[in-house]
């Protein structure tokens, strides 16, 4: 068998994988230092699914990590995505857009009612809008959703959007120009992948066939396959190192025009409009296993959220609906940070709806533990062994 070896090996090509990769590379001070990635395409991977929203982060220091990681994550996207345009030539479309927030029942006014008394503790901007605003700032909203049937309507003007397919190749081409590899595994291969220490205590990578890979220090971010990878790899999981998929559906309209510009959020629900007149409409929350097929339930469901909402969206026509699988821990929280007694092993999953949001702080983090740097963020509370 021919054995590879390599600095960083990364497990999973998705938005936290490539950050971490990108992170790598961009910050390489050892040319001797080299990035390996290992890809498959499973159906249903989040990263490509998403609709790409990036809600505002905190404008005042907070101690809670979470926080920070949305802050940091937030912060440094306009630069990233300017890098990335000039490396790979590819445009992620980020943009600032504005978010309208609806409430149209008492549970929703609630809710939104809390979630603007803590933008308000943080910095957050989120405005009321009254009769008047809202006919004359969103006029196609207004015919849509007349002012008597809505609760409550704040306008969050720092609230940003891109196109997350964009992105994720945006990221791939740019590393692969800044000289990581990439090994793309079909999904036979993934299906037969095992990560195990070889007799000289490194862990070595293979998929049943004649190559074999020792990296120094490996990546594990599967997205909802964390878990699945890591029981095969070393039996049963104990504790929040437990990953599982949540599926969720989305449909995709396109208009001959832009319609509106901001991002319309309802409940948990949401519509984004992309810049070229495409818009995404999501999304549905199912426990279905690893199922990432859609459904004609999930389909049902979101056309009479659209009929309910923005009915004139169901003239347009209807370009595409697919389905995601989320990757969620036990506490919601995101997993971060080096596995018990594997020391060579870093997980970093379950960031559940927030992955892209939260792509590069987690790289940032990342990166900095595989060079036994301090970690911008205290990393304590993401442990997979907490």
């Amino acid at each position: 068998m021919s054995e590879e070896q390599r600095t960083y090996g990364i497990i999973g090509g998705g938005a936290i994988g490539w950050s971490v990769a990108y992170q790598l590379a961009r910050t390489r001070r050892d040319s001797r230092e080299s990035i390996i990635v290992f890809d498959a395409p499973m159906r249903g991977a989040s990263s490509w699914a998403g609709a790409g929203m990036l809600p505002p982060a905190a404008q005042v220091m907070s101690p809670d990590p979470l926080e920070m990681l949305q802050q940091i994550s937030r912060a440094a996207m306009p630069e990233w995505s300017a890098e990335l345009k000039q490396v790979s030539g590819i445009d992620n479309e980020f943009h600032v857009c504005g978010g309208v927030y609806v409430a149209r029942t008492a549970g929703e006014q609630a809710s939104l009612i809390g979630l603007q008394q803590f933008w308000q503790e943080v910095g957050i901007e989120g405005r009321t809008v009254d009769q008047n605003r809202w006919a004359r700032q969103y006029p196609w909203f207004a015919t849509q959703m007349p002012w008597d049937t809505c609760r409550l309507l704040l306008e969050v003007p720092d609230e940003a959007q891109l196109r997350n397919p964009r992105h994720l190749a945006a990221l791939r081409s740019a590393c692969q120009k800044m000289g990581v590899e990439t090994r793309l595994l079909d999904v036979d291969q993934a299906a037969l992948l095992m990560l195990a220490t070889d007799e000289d205590k490194h862990m070595a990578i293979d998929w049943g066939t004649e190559e074999r890979w020792r990296c120094e220090q490996f990546v594990l971010a599967a997205g909802s396959w964390t878990s699945r990878l890591l029981q095969r790899w070393f039996g049963e999981l104990h504790g929040s190192a437990a990953v599982y998929p949540i599926k969720g559906e989305m449909l995709l309209f396109k208009s001959p025009a832009p319609l509106f510009t901001a991002i319309l959020n309802t409940g948990t629900r949401y519509i984004v409009p992309r810049l070229d007149g495409h818009i995404l409409v999501g999304s549905t929350e199912q426990e279905a296993g690893y199922c990432g097929e859609p459904t004609a339930a999930g389909q049902a469901q979101l056309l009479e959220f659209v009929e309910q909402t923005l009915p004139s969206l169901l003239k347009l026509e209807l370009v595409q609906h697919w389905a995601g699988l989320r990757p969620a821990s036990f506490d919601q929280m995101p997993i971060i940070g080096r596995l018990g007694d594997r020391p060579e092993l870093i997980v970093a999953s379950g960031h559940f709806r927030s992955g892209l949001q939260w792509s590069i702080g987690t790289a940032l983090c990342v990166a900095a533990l595989l060079r036994n740097e301090t970690p911008p963020i205290d990393l304590r509370v993401f442990q997979p062994s907490r």
